[in-house]
């Protein structure tokens, strides 16, 4: 995902420079278009979406992060989108680093069991790029949206056992 995140900056650093408008790392500035990339970050607890980058403690259920669905006008299919979920606007690789340590630093592992040892996590991880682009007239536009889902449980499947797999696979 990190490898991702600086191909993405690769690529619009590169396609600036092809079309001759210079990479311009500042939205408020540039007065031509310009590239960039929103993050998000959340975990999915049981039933319950918990914000990673959000600086407020959410006990009001109006501010929570909830799933939205609506029909699109365009294509008459039915889009799920994450209503309220903090979003970061990065403009280079060291801004998307500095906001993937801010969400490590708020991200909960509970365990499955009563026992402390046991590393088996409950909670799916979510990152959310949006790729969005700012035109000359000021509008911002989405151009593409990919997730990076970390799902749980994962992390143990990395060099166990068959069995342990086998097992693993039926408790889910």
């Amino acid at each position: 995902m990190p490898r991702a995140a600086e191909d993405i900056f690769t690529i619009i650093r590169n396609q600036c420079e092809f079309e001759g408008t210079g990479y311009n790392a500042d939205l408020q500035e540039s007065s031509s278009e310009t590239t960039f990339l929103k993050v998000g970050v959340y975990q999915v607890f049981q039933d319950k979406i918990l914000d990673l980058l959000s600086t407020k403690n959410v006990k009001n259920s109006s501010q929570r992060v909830t799933v939205d669905h609506y029909q699109d006008k365009h294509s008459n299919e039915v889009v799920s989108r994450l209503k309220n979920l903090t979003e970061k606007v990065v403009l280079n690789i060291e801004e998307f680093y500095s906001v993937l340590q801010e969400a490590f630093k708020n991200r909960r592992i509970e365990s499955v069991s009563t026992h402390q040892s046991d590393l088996r996590k409950k909670s799916h991880f979510v990152i959310s790029f949006t790729l969005m682009k700012r035109t000359s007239s000021k509008k911002f536009k989405e151009i593409s949206q990919m997730n990076f889902v970390e799902l749980s449980g994962s992390e143990q499947a990395v060099g166990s056992r068959d069995s342990d797999m086998i097992e693993d696979q039926s408790l889910k």
